[in-house]
């Protein structure tokens, strides 16, 4: 039946839900936006009270651009009559009473347009909880973080040591047989986690993990007797003499090694998950999968292998009710984790709306929302999941007010982001009514008629593969008609498909894919510089895009390209991470952590960053000189990296070795260069964030480049270049995108399962919920549904693909590798009994259907697919079709037409450069004295009292790698856990850090663990700190008065010194005139018995013995490195944050004043509770002088008291 069209001008504004279908092209977003105008002067709505919600930021501000446009559009038809969309003259003819009530309504949804509730969801849900944070239990200090895949990682591997710490050894083997280990839970979260909710099915059934061992035991035990007495009957039917069955079990040599595994497995002292895995081989259902064909002998049988089955079948059974345990448990760790970090997910949002409107009062807070907006528009609707419209259904699907739904089904194509087209078919059945927009604005009428029939094949109800998503041709209004795509003044047809047989020597895929991407590029080269035209102008080639499925297949485009000198430009949805510069900027921070250590820095070397050539290379390895001289240019790499930060020293490392103009010369350069940039604004901002130095930031690198954790949107590659140049897209990427000529040669997509997925499928037994099968019996039947599914969505993907041109559309189709299990093969070979097949059936029986098809017949089938778009079409001037064989690939270049030439001249700087206003910190106000200062670790040896067992060790734990992890190992741990609890944590963290975490785990937990027991002044220790009661790395920004080194002295010479400071400490502070900000971090700020303490962590190396770490040497120490100078500007910054955050704060009663640990003494003699530590609490007369010398009043700066995040 066709749809009702939906008309803009005259559709009722009426209450209920409203589905309005906008297929591609047909001017979804300017309906939404005149949408909006309707409901404000026809149901005299404020802006405020109408909701516009969609699911991207890029998104939101194009609704808010083209909205805003129209309402100044029909500000000026109300006022002076001018109209240019035609429906909207009935406002401008209006009496001028309604004109002036409409203008003055227009001119305040102007005037308010900045605080109109448009929306993406996420930022919806978050309004809602903030704006009622009491009704919906909203947390109020959680940052909001785009990446969790750190935490979820981190929760699997606590789940993981939670469960095995003190498992039995036979059920760690068990679980090595049955291959979950923590990387496997950690996918299957991953897996999991793209959407808000997985219904889960358990091979177990319930059963325990405890009583699934007990069974495997009894069937290790019975299986052992059995061996023991009948070996050689048992292995008697194998090898020479197994003819019955394939590989291994007709090999001598391979089944004598699994006799001698099984050997080893039943002698307890040589039990391995190898050798266990032999009774899988020997399993009766293995054998008889595994029987050859030829062979009349029968399988053998035993209760051997009777019992080897049962062993297959639970240590199935144990992997699946392992994996749904950690399903169902390993949530909470992850809010606990997330409560630790004060950090929140995007979905958390949703979730936590959710389960508001499902608690009790949640009908109340629907209701109050309801109020607020009396109308909604929800966009991209086909993208949305079941919680999201669960959300929009109890809050506004009661049918009081208007509640428009638009999205296409047909262009749901985003599972991999959790997006459920499931969810959408559900939402249909509740719409009051449903409408289509059925004008294309986009395309020639000739491509609108070629795409209306592919998708109305003959022969099929169901061109999408499910019933619910329907195909309804729309008509070509004519917008592209204006400026057509002409070659000599004459039209072509715009979907060419091209056809190709490829040779017998070119059966390799790759192959077939680098002739077809350079045929592309040879008909892009042709439309370039023959006389091809949009309009009156020249065809360019930003006019042009290729959309591809793979960044592979782009990079075949791009080097065709480039080979024919087009400029191209890729669009992909790959990770800078992923990238060869990522690998090269990787072995360049090993040389800059390690200068010293040559296969690093010879790895440096190697990198087309550096471009060393050979001859050089072979000299850094024979001449001293050579290797000396580039030792030093990374050692002062190093030196700029701690002076000035990763970013300042990576901008002197292009320049001092003339990289920009090393890639530029070469043909990706542009490219090489942009991901060079792009890298280092990721790695400033992770090195700012964990304060990560070159070992850190190298290890954090190295870990990211071979992760594979999905691609966040600030990683995915950025554009080398944004001018004239053809469009290399992903078709993911390009939806909502419209380009002049589009060529679609790899319309090839997979829907085969690998060898390793599970089935997550949505269940029609279960309202079509999303569903992970971990190994139920169904498992097969769910794979079929599965692969459906993903067909299903790649006939949505050559929708989307085949709807993006506005003139021509180039399609590549043949005998290729791959094309039999393509979708575009269901649309373009009509089957005589496809009707009788539903989903799970259609990818298995089409990719039959189509191999078994002769070249003659694909051809002859695209030729009347062409027929049937002129039959259907016969009052156009040129066929919407042309079938012809793929062309030739000549390698003619692109002269290109000549860009005028620009006058260069160089710009004369003539301004003042402000050198004192800066922002600043105590490193940077120190800096000038560290030339005087020892080094901190002089390669002596701990005593044997401080280091306990292992002095060697802690020795050799030093540096500043070392104290970087020993500061992280603090923020991270639990005060008050034991020893043996805390040892797992801080061996993860040594292995994060690249120190050996089997010989280093016991020796720094002793250490940590004697600096949390060690008694402080104020008579408690560190371990009586709850994590409630401490702050981690408290960072504030104090705006700074311009003081000088002589001015901060004077203030001593009011006060007594700091306990064993003395003048000299203070008046070797030098540094230039400053003001602005002071920045920093406070390693801990805690509270105990309503007193709050500042602590700093020193790792400072001062000495082998105890008594280097008494009040003597500290005092020394902490003059010579200027932490008297530190802690009082901390304490200042401290203080003002206290005034502003707790009430009736007063510095002289409520601060326990500041504790410096120098936790290599801290409690290494129990006889000397005071070493390692010092402690000071100025008076409050000093603090208040430094705070009066420091902090600017407001009118002096224009700026408030201190800021704190």
């Amino acid at each position: 039946m066709k749809p009702t069209q939906f008309d803009l001008a005259s559709a009722a504004l009426e209450p209920g839900v409203t589905l309005l279908e906008a297929s591609a092209g047909t001017g979804k977003t300017y309906t939404i936006a005149g949408l909006v105008l309707r409901l404000l002067l026809e149901r005299r709505l404020l802006i405020s009270e109408l909701l516009v919600v969609t699911f991207t930021e890029a998104a939101t501000a194009e609704l808010r651009t083209r909205i805003r446009n129209l309402l100044v559009e029909a500000r000026e038809a109300v006022q002076s009559g001018a109209v240019r969309e035609s429906w909207l003259r009935r406002y401008a003819e209006a009496p001028a009473e309604a004109r002036a009530a409409w203008f003055q309504q227009l001119q305040a949804a102007l005037e308010s347009f900045d605080a109109a509730p448009l929306f993406t969801l996420h930022g919806f849900c978050r309004r809602v909880l903030w704006d009622r944070a009491f009704e919906t239990g909203a947390w109020f200090d959680l940052e909001l973080a785009p990446d969790l895949t750190a935490l979820l990682r981190e929760a699997t591997d606590a789940f993981w040591r939670r469960q095995f710490a003190e498992s039995t050894e036979f059920e760690a083997l068990v679980a090595r047989v049955a291959e979950v280990n923590a990387d496997t839970l950690y996918a299957l979260l991953r897996l999991t986690s793209r959407a808000l909710e997985v219904r889960v099915l358990d091979r177990a059934k319930g059963r325990t993990r405890a009583n699934l061992v007990r069974e495997l035991s009894d069937v290790f035990t019975q299986a052992k007797t059995l061996w023991d007495t009948k070996r050689e009957e048992i292995t008697r039917p194998f090898g020479s003499r197994g003819g019955w069955g394939k590989k291994p079990y007709n090999r001598d040599a391979e089944m004598t090694e699994h006799w001698r595994q099984l050997d080893r497995f039943f002698d307890s002292r040589g039990a391995t998950a190898s050798a266990a895995s032999s009774l899988l081989t020997l399993a009766a259902s293995t054998m008889w999968e595994n029987q050859s064909r030829k062979s009349t002998q029968p399988v053998p049988a035993h209760p051997f292998f009777n019992l080897c089955d049962r062993w297959k079948q639970l240590v199935a059974d144990y992997a699946s009710a392992l994996q749904a345990e950690f399903l169902s448990s390993v949530q909470s760790e992850i809010r606990h984790l997330r409560e630790r970090d004060k950090t929140m997910g995007f979905d958390d949002l949703l979730t936590q709306l959710r389960a508001a409107l499902r608690a009790r009062g949640g009908d109340a807070l629907a209701e109050r929302i309801r109020q607020q907006y009396r109308a909604v528009l929800i966009d991209e609707f086909q993208d949305t999941d079941s919680v999201q419209f669960e959300i929009f259904k109890r809050i506004f699907g009661r049918g009081g007010d208007p509640l428009y739904l638009v999205g296409d089904p047909k262009q749901a194509i985003y599972s991999f982001r959790g997006a459920d087209v499931f969810a959408y078919l559900q939402a249909q059945k509740l719409a009051d009514c449903s409408r289509t927009l059925g004008e294309n604005f986009r395309s020639e009428a000739p491509l609108v008629a070629a795409v209306n029939a592919v998708f109305q094949p003959p022969g099929t109800l169901r061109p999408f593969g499910l019933e619910a998503i329907q195909f309804h041709p729309v008509e070509a209004r004519g917008a592209a008609e204006s400026a057509p795509l002409t070659e000599e003044g004459r039209r072509r047809p715009s979907l060419p498909i091209w056809f190709w047989e490829p040779p017998e020597e070119m059966s390799n895929k790759g192959r077939q894919q680098e002739a077809v991407a350079d045929a592309v590029a040879s008909e892009i080269v042709r439309l370039l510089s023959e006389p091809s035209h949009l309009g009156d102008r020249r065809l360019r080639p930003g006019d042009v895009a290729v959309l591809v499925d793979t960044h592979a297949q782009a990079a075949l485009v791009a080097n065709s390209l480039r080979e024919r000198r087009v400029p191209a430009v890729l669009h992909t949805q790959e990770s800078v991470w992923q990238s060869v510069e990522a690998h090269e900027l990787e072995r360049v921070l090993t040389a800059i952590a390690e200068p010293g250590w040559e296969a690093g820095l010879r790895g440096a070397l190697t990198t087309t960053l550096l471009g060393v050539d050979a001859g050089e290379l072979d000299t850094v390895g024979t001449d001293d000189q050579t290797l000396e001289r580039w030792r030093n240019a990374f050692a002062e790499h190093a030196r700029q990296w701690e002076a000035m930060g990763f970013l300042a020293m990576f901008e002197g490392f292009l320049r001092t070795h003339g990289v920009r103009a090393r890639l530029l010369a070469q043909a990706e350069g542009e490219r090489q260069l942009t991901n060079l940039g792009h890298l280092a604004e990721l790695l400033h901002a992770v090195a700012e964030q964990r304060r990560l130095g070159p070992h850190g930031l190298r290890a954090w690198l190295g870990e990211r480049r071979v992760s594979d954790e999905p691609v966040t949107d600030e990683a995915l590659l950025r554009l080398e270049r944004d001018d004239e140049a053809v469009q290399l897209v992903t078709i993911h990427r390009s939806k909502g995108l419209e380009y002049p000529v589009v060529f679609c040669p790899f319309l090839l997509r997979k829907w085969a399962a690998r060898g390793d997925e599970m089935p997550i499928f949505h269940d029609p037994d279960a309202a079509w919920a999303l569903t992970l099968d971990l190994g139920t019996a169904d498992q097969p039947a769910h794979f079929e549904q599965m692969a459906g599914e993903r067909f299903a969505e790649n006939l949505r993907l050559t929708y989307v693909a085949l709807t993006r041109a506005k003139h021509r559309c180039y399609v590549v189709w043949g005998t290729l590798r791959g094309s039999e299990d393509a979708a575009l093969g269901w649309l373009l070979h009509p089957a005589s009994n496809r009707n009788e097949w539903r989903l799970p059936e259609v990818p298995v029986g089409i990719r039959e259907f189509v191999k078994q098809l002769p070249a003659a017949q694909r051809h002859a089938d695209l030729e009347a697919l062409a027929h049937r778009a002129r039959s259907e079409s016969a009052s156009l001037a040129v066929p919407p079709i042309e079938i012809s064989t793929m062309p030739s690939a000549p390698t003619r270049e692109w002269t290109g037409e000549a860009q005028p030439a620009l006058p260069l001249s160089v710009r004369e700087f003539r301004g003042d450069i402000q050198h004192e206003w800066s922002v600043t910190s105590f490193t940077g106000l120190t800096r000038g004295h560290r030339d005087e200062a020892p080094e901190l670790d002089d390669g002596r040896s701990l005593s044997p009292a401080m280091t306990e067992s292992s002095p060697d060790l802690l020795a050799e734990f030093r540096g500043a790698r070392a104290g970087v992890c020993l500061h992280e190992l603090f923020e991270t741990v639990d005060f008050a856990v034991g020893e043996t609890p805390l040892r797992p944590a801080v061996a993860d963290i040594l292995r994060a850090h690249g120190f050996s975490s089997e010989e280093l785990a016991g020796p720094v937990t002793a250490m940590i663990r004697r600096t949390l027991n060690a008694p402080l002044p104020g008579g408690f220790a560190l371990s009586a700190i709850a994590r409630s009661e401490r702050i981690n790395e408290l960072e504030f920004c104090l705006p700074l008065r311009r003081i000088t080194p002589e001015a901060l002295t004077r203030v001593w010479e009011r006060h007594s010194l700091p306990g064993g400071a003395t003048r000299q400490d203070f008046e070797r502070l030098q540094f230039r005139p400053v003001e602005g900000f002071l920045r920093g971090f406070m390693d801990l700020v805690f509270r105990r018995d309503g007193r709050f303490w500042l602590v700093d962590w020193k790792s400072n190396w001062l000495g082998p013995t105890p008594d280097h770490y008494d009040r003597a040497h500290l005092a020394r120490e902490m003059g010579r490195e200027q932490y008297h100078w530190q802690y009082h500007l901390y304490l200042v910054a401290l203080d003002a944050w206290l005034r502003q955050r707790v009430p009736g704060y007063r510095y002289d009663r409520d601060c326990g004043g500041v504790l410096y640990l120098f936790i290599r003494g801290v409690g290494a003699d129990p006889a000397r509770p005071e070493l390692g530590i010092f402690h000071d609490r100025p008076s409050p007369d000093l603090l208040d002088d430094f705070r009066a010398l420091l902090i600017p009043t407001p009118g002096e700066t224009g700026r408030n008291l201190p800021n704190t995040t």
